[in-house]
C-alpha cells in the first residue's frame, strides 16, 4: 500500500458481511485518493474465511484476515492484543466525519482531507498526555448539546483510539461478556483503574445508515441486546442501569432495553472489584445456574402484538450497543448536530 503520514498510528476497521461497503475507508482514504499519499494506515480486520470478497478494497486499506473470533468485541479484543503500534484506532466500518463551522458555533460541516489531519494530530497529541488512555470523537447525535472542545471521562463510541502501553500497563482490554456493549465496558475500566478517556466535541462522527446489513446486525435481537444491557449492569452496579426505551421509527419501532451511564460519577469509583475481572473471572462468578437473566435470550419479552420487529435498527449508536448518554447526551430525534 501506498506509504501514509501516520505510519505509527494504526487504525483498524473490523467488518463482517459488508464487503459491498465500506464508509470509513472511503470517507478517509478513497475520497482524497488524489492527494498521494494516503492519508492513513488503515486496517480492514475480516473473517477469514470471506478475506477474498475485500480484495477490491487493497489500493486503500490493507485487508487483514483473522480467525476464530464470532463476534465484535472477540474481533476487538484480538486488535489491541496484535497490532503493532503503540497508537491504535478501533474504528466502525460506517464512520462519516464532521467538523464545528467556527469555535463560536456548535453548527457543524463535512469534515475535508484538512480536518481529519487537524483531528488526528489532536487524538495523537492527547494520548501523549500521562493519564490519557482513551481518545475520540463525539457522535453528531447530542454534538450540538456541548460547547466545549472536549470533554473527559464520558461516553466513547464508534471511533475509540488508544495508547496500548497504557492498557497493557493497567490490564485493560475489550472483555467479550458485554458484547457488543464491551466499547462502554472498556472506557469504563480506563476510568476505573484511575486513567482517563478524552472526547473531542469540536469533532464529530456519524453512522452513514441504521441497522446496515453485515456487523453485529448478523447476530444481535432484540434478545441478544436485552441480555447485553443486563451484562453490563451487572458488572458496573450503581453506575450503570438497564433501562427499557421506546421508540416510534427507531429499531423498527417498539421497546427494547438499553443502558443508562452515569458519566459524572465515575470520578469516585475507582477500585471497583468487577472492573478488575478478566473474562474468565466473571464467567466464573456469574455462573449461569444462579444468574440466568444473564444467560437466557428471550426475543419475545419487548415484542408487541402489533409490532414485531426482526433485529434492532440502532438510533444513534453504530455498532457499538447501547446509548449509554447522560441527560446532556440523549440522543433523539431533535437533538442532532446542525449540518449547513
Amino acid at each position: 500500500m501506498t506509504p501514509n503520514l501516520f505510519k505509527d498510528f494504526e487504525l483498524y476497521i473490523p467488518t463482517y458481511l459488508r464487503s459491498h461497503r465500506q464508509n470509513t475507508v472511503q470517507e478517509l482514504n478513497i475520497r482524497h485518493a488524489s492527494n498521494k499519499p494516503h492519508m492513513f494506515n488503515l486496517i480492514l480486520v475480516v473473517r477469514e474465511e470471506e478475506a477474498d470478497l475485500y480484495d477490491h478494497w487493497s489500493q486503500y486499506a490493507d485487508i487483514l484476515p483473522i480467525s476464530d473470533v464470532s463476534n465484535l468485541a472477540e474481533t476487538r479484543r484480538w486488535i489491541i492484543e496484535n497490532a503493532t503500534s503503540r497508537l491504535v484506532g478501533v474504528l466502525d466500518d460506517d464512520c462519516r466525519f464532521y467538523r464545528r463551522k467556527d469555535q463560536e458555533s456548535t453548527k457543524l460541516a463535512i469534515s475535508h482531507i484538512g480536518d481529519h489531519l487537524k483531528m488526528f494530530q489532536w487524538i495523537k497529541e492527547s494520548l501523549q498526555e500521562q493519564d490519557i488512555a482513551q481518545a475520540g470523537v463525539s457522535a453528531r447525535e447530542g454534538n450540538n448539546h456541548i460547547q466545549d472542545d472536549y470533554r473527559e471521562n464520558t461516553r466513547c463510541m464508534r471511533c475509540s483510539f488508544f495508547d496500548r502501553d497504557k492498557l497493557e500497563k493497567h490490564d485493560i482490554n475489550y472483555r467479550v461478556f458485554p458484547d457488543p456493549m464491551d466499547d462502554f465496558d472498556i472506557t469504563l475500566q480506563i476510568i476505573n483503574k484511575g486513567l482517563k478517556n478524552r472526547v473531542s466535541y469540536e469533532f464529530a462522527q456519524n453512522q452513514g445508515s441504521s441497522n446496515e446489513t453485515g456487523g453485529c446486525e448478523s447476530y444481535r435481537t432484540v434478545g441478544y441486546q436485552a441480555r447485553t444491557a443486563r451484562r453490563l449492569s451487572a458488572l458496573w452496579p450503581g453506575y450503570v442501569s438497564a433501562v427499557e426505551k421506546e421508540t416510534k421509527t427507531a429499531w423498527g419501532g417498539g421497546r427494547r432495553l438499553d443502558v443508562r451511564i452515569q458519566w459524572k460519577q465515575l470520578e469516585r469509583f475507582q477500585d471497583e472489584e468487577m472492573g478488575n475481572w478478566s473474562d474468565k473471572e466473571i464467567l466464573e462468578h456469574f455462573k449461569e445456574e444462579e444468574y440466568k437473566e444473564l444467560w437466557e435470550i428471550d426475543e419475545d419479552e419487548f415484542r408487541d402484538e402489533e409490532t414485531e420487529p426482526d433485529g434492532i435498527r440502532e438510533e444513534s449508536s453504530g455498532d457499538n450497543g447501547g446509548l449509554g448518554a447522560n441527560e446532556e447526551e440523549q440522543a433523539s430525534g431533535d437533538s442532532i448536530g446542525d449540518i449547513n
